[in-house]
């Protein structure tokens, strides 16, 4: 975790560009979801759909954080 925290706080990302810390976010989370895209607003968006019955699939997760630094 600790190896995880430093890649992503190494990347440059000011305020309004954020785009590399997108990209770097997008690298690592891209081989566990279905899709990853971004909208319109420059917001990641990684998305892995349901796997099984609504009996057994697990529950909603949505994280939501600020990808800039000042």
């Amino acid at each position: 975790m600790k190896e995880l925290l430093a890649q992503l706080t190494a990347v440059w990302g000011p305020p309004g560009r954020e785009q590399a810390v997108a990209a770097a976010i997008a690298d690592l989370v891209r081989p566990h979801v279905d899709e990853v895209r971004t909208d319109a607003l420059g917001n990641l968006l990684a998305v892995r759909r349901p796997r099984g019955t609504a009996a057994t699939a697990a529950p909603k997760l949505l994280l939501v954080a600020h990808m800039d630094a000042p």
